[in-house]
């Protein structure tokens, strides 16, 4: 799935008690409301002289200490970087997306941010 979503430009971030993405962060971080998803994906540039971006895709599926593993980032640090994809990730990177990596065009990242909490249906205030 692509996305074309700006980006909030602040977010407070708390991962998991295992160290895992958590599916809620918690905090104000932009005026507009709550963040409660974090989402990581892999960024698509033009090789150079552009190096300008294309587009990105969601990673799916994903545990924080694969990408630790995979990019050799101790325990402790949550990556909320962008990280450089390179052969040694290629497997993973194409398993958990819709990316099929091709090195001779493009330069990938793996990248995050925080999407703003959605209304749920309860929260919308209809008046007849």
């Amino acid at each position: 799935m692509r996305w074309n979503i700006p980006r909030p430009p602040c977010c407070l971030l708390t991962y998991g008690p295992s160290g895992q993405d958590s599916s809620v962060v918690q905090g104000q971080a932009t005026p507009g409301g709550r963040i409660d998803r974090l989402v990581r994906v892999v960024e698509r540039f033009e090789k150079d002289p552009s190096d300008a971006f294309v587009d990105e895709c969601e990673l799916t599926d994903t545990q924080l200490s694969d990408l630790q593993h995979l990019w050799d980032i101790p325990p402790d640090n949550p990556m909320f970087d962008c990280y450089p994809v390179g052969e040694a990730q290629r497997a993973y990177v194409e398993a958990h997306s819709e990316v099929t990596l091709d090195f001779d065009r493009f330069d990938y990242f793996v990248a995050c941010y925080t999407l703003p909490k959605q209304k749920s249906p309860a929260d919308v205030d209809v008046k007849g």
